[in-house]
């Protein structure tokens, strides 16, 4: 009984393109995992085209059928080894095969148009697939890594299989001179060898396909261990809860570190039935922007742990879904001790700003009580006039510069005592000219004493920032008394005096209006060896019994607590600027604690 091969080639191609399907779905499902399946996908649909292309001869020219056809075949074989490499991470000789390939292309052309031979063709098809498949075994067998050997067997013996039906086609010729010219007319082992290639493609499918299974499963279970190992060992704590109730399913060792609870006592329970939330509706804002965002992160709640105890936790959480369950996988971590640590340091620099603002009441107390002296002595006057003055024109205008210098005295005293209030945790709208201003009021005696003139240029319609005003006058307090100790370092043999100007304006900065008050000396300006030292706590050029180097690292703080900055611009021997920069107040904004 004669083999229709006719019929076994296009069942060839039926089967190629149910093997293509599926390498495609195989390509589909890890083109983000695992490279070189897309070279796969192509080099199946290239050996389904040949072959079809194959089934056409006698219907289309030979140069179609025979030359085009099995050149798209043994590139399709080519493709497949470079996905190979791709998907095992190792190199492929790309030029070599691509010299491979146009070498079997030219011998097709010559053995189809010029001497047509198909014995000659069918050998040149087996040796060009015997020189891939070696390389495809030496790449399995010598370099692919061992935890994968066991899942590429199978492809290796198919394979092998490969190579020892080209090898015995390649001996049979040189044995046997085949006579056979017609492809549809074969003897019985050119039968057999194409049909065990049908069967050996199939293999070849199956083998890819089991390949990348396995190694998608080893590559699972190692996240899985990975994710099991960082989830029972991270220092923090982690817990899975159901997002319908905050029914715990599993924490981890961090988990019972931090609150006490074992898993045994935890998982089964609710959150808010162990009363872990201090207030139940943070969960409910939680689960509210999980459902909004699908993620929390570092956001600070009150926890309650078995002991009764209260801790602060910082909160990072993400849903994820499980067969059709919604969960919440939480970390917290305890922030306790750094938020103890952080209040009382906000109360040690609380106590330290106070104790630099009556140091420098303690500077400008001379010059305050001059300040304050001289409008006592006129009001002392007129009182004395007013005792013997009988006119009453003259009283009426006595009385008018009584109460003009009293005005005067009070302002100054009341700046004074709301400079050395101790600060308001509550960030008010200001205007920096009125701060300016009230800053100047008891500083300007002493400025004047060492021969210092005040240029102040701060506009009163400067934009209102939010800020907390004491503070800010601090901040140029330290700034105004830095500048006149720098102009009394100045040896001025000319009778020149120091000059001070205080200058307002504002700008913007990434589109957002901002203010400034410079302060500008003509001083000593700042040594370069200096400049970069100058904000650093307890660095100073002056004397130990002249300051204690912490009122700019200080006023650096304030500003920058206030959002702003605080820099200076500095020539030797020419004077510094001081620019106190402070972003507008936003209007959407009410007062609100800093």
């Amino acid at each position: 009984m004669q083999l229709d091969l006719r019929t076994v080639i296009v069942s060839s191609v039926a089967s190629a393109v149910i093997c293509s399907l599926v390498v495609v779905a195989l390509w589909r499902q890890g083109r983000n995992r695992y490279a070189g399946t897309g070279y796969w996908a192509v080099g199946f649909a290239m050996q389904t085209a040949g072959l079809f292309l194959v089934t056409l001869r006698g219907q289309v020219p030979n140069w179609l059928s025979m030359v085009v056809a099995n050149t798209i075949i043994i590139s399709s074989a080519v493709m497949v080894h470079y996905g190979l490499g791709r998907f095992f991470e190792r190199k492929c000789r790309k030029l070599f095969n691509t010299v491979l390939v146009l070498t079997f292309f030219c011998v097709h052309v010559y053995f189809t148009m010029v001497e047509p031979d198909l014995a000659i063709r069918n050998l040149n098809i087996s040796a060009a697939l015997l020189i891939v498949i070696l390389q495809n075994l030496w790449l399995m067998r010598g370099s692919v890594d061992r935890s994968m050997r066991k899942s590429s067997t199978l492809l290796a013996l198919v394979f092998g299989a490969y190579g020892l039906l080209s090898l015995a086609r390649i001996l049979s010729f040189f044995a046997v001179k085949p006579t056979q010219q017609d492809l549809f007319d074969p003897d019985p082992f050119e039968a057999t060898v194409l049909l065990t290639y049908q069967a050996l493609f199939v293999l070849h499918t199956f083998g890819l396909v089991l390949m990348v299974n396995h190694r998608l499963v080893t590559d699972v279970r190692g996240q899985e261990a990975r994710f099991s190992a960082a989830f029972r060992s991270a220092p923090f704590a982690v817990m899975l809860t159901r997002l319908t109730d905050g029914l715990v399913t599993d924490v981890n060792d961090g988990f019972a570190d931090i609150t006490g609870y074992s898993p045994a006592e935890i998982v089964g329970v609710t959150t808010v039935a162990a009363r872990l939330w201090v207030r139940p509706e943070d969960r409910a804002e939680v689960v509210a922007e999980l459902e909004r965002s699908g993620k929390v992160h570092a956001k600070e709640f009150p926890f309650r742990v078995k002991s009764g105890d209260v801790i602060t936790g910082l909160l990072s959480a993400q849903m994820l879904r499980v067969g059709g369950q919604v969960y919440i996988l939480s970390t917290i971590n305890d922030i306790t001790e750094s938020r103890q640590r952080e209040l009382q340091r906000q109360q040690s620099d609380g106590v330290e700003r106070q104790r630099q603002k009556l140091e420098a009441i303690g500077t400008l107390a001379s010059g305050v009580a001059h300040e304050i002296n001289n409008p006592l002595t006129v009001i002392l006057n007129y009182g004395d006039l007013l005792q013997t003055e009988v006119n009453p024109v003259h009283v009426k205008d006595y009385a008018s510069n009584i109460v003009r210098e009293s005005e005067r005295v009070a302002t100054i005293v009341r700046n004074l005592l709301s400079f050395a209030r101790q600060d308001s945790d509550v960030s008010t709208a200001a205007n920096l000219a009125d701060v300016v201003d009230r800053t100047l009021s008891l500083a300007r005696s002493g400025l004047r004493k060492e021969q210092i003139a005040v240029e102040c240029s701060v506009p009163a319609d400067l934009p209102a920032v939010t800020c907390r005003p004491q503070q800010i006058q601090q901040v140029l307090m330290n700034l105004l008394t830095n500048a006149r100790d720098a102009m009394r370092e100045v040896p001025r043999t000319d009778g020149s005096t120091g000059a001070l100007h205080i200058v307002g304006a504002t700008f913007d900065k990434d589109g957002t209006p901002w203010v400034r008050i410079t302060v500008q000396d003509n001083g000593t300006g700042i040594l370069p060896d200096v400049a970069p030292k100058v904000f650093d706590p307890f660095f100073s050029t002056k004397a130990r019994d002249k300051g204690t180097g912490l009122g700019l690292s200080i006023s650096y703080g304030i500003v920058r607590d206030h959002r702003g900055e605080l820099w200076f611009e500095t020539e030797v021997g020419k004077g510094t600027s001081f620019h106190l920069d402070l972003p507008v107040q936003d209007d959407s904004r009410s007062e609100k604690p800093a």
